[in-house]
């Protein structure tokens, strides 16, 4: 009986400590100044935003879609939003994927002189350190399950 209740609070543990990262769909952007296109410096106010994942669909700025923050329903075509999401980051994934390094680095090198891709790019790194901070945060919930159940697991079984 020991063994079987430890066995449920083992995989129980297991499972809260895997799924807890996902429930944080939301993340916070700290205020900063942004270049407009015609070169004005702008003030963002704090906020939060929907967490970064790579889906456009899921996102509060998808049109539609329903911010849980503002209660305010996102405007616009979904058409051209998906057009205006993917322009940047599928000319990215397509010079990394095709070209050699030297060609990517000379590639990205003129690019980062584009202020649009300059913005764009710095946002996209951001959310890829987010999500590799994200992966080892959930690697390491997953070891602690396992250890924990393991020390359980040794704590109950006769001696």
């Amino acid at each position: 009986m020991r063994i079987k209740s430890a066995l449920i609070l083992i995989l129980t543990s297991i499972f809260i400590l895997s799924t807890i990262t996902i429930t944080f769909a939301a993340v916070r952007v700290r205020g900063h100044y942004r270049r407009t296109k015609s070169g004005r410096l702008v003030w963002v106010k704090p906020h939060y935003r929907s967490n970064p994942d790579g889906n456009p669909y899921n996102n509060w700025s998808f049109p539609g879609n329903i911010n849980p923050y503002t209660g305010k329903v996102a405007p616009g075509n979904p058409a051209t939003y998906l057009k205006n999401y993917y322009k940047w980051k599928s000319t990215y994934q397509y010079h990394r994927s095709y070209y050699n390094n030297q060609e990517f680095n000379k590639w990205l090198k003129d690019m980062k002189n584009n202020e649009e891709f300059k913005e764009w790019l710095v946002q996209y790194e951001k959310e890829q350190e987010k999500l590799k901070q994200k992966r080892e945060k959930n690697i390491f919930f997953f070891l602690t399950g396992i250890i924990i159940a393991c020390a359980i697991s040794l704590s109950l079984s006769p001696q």
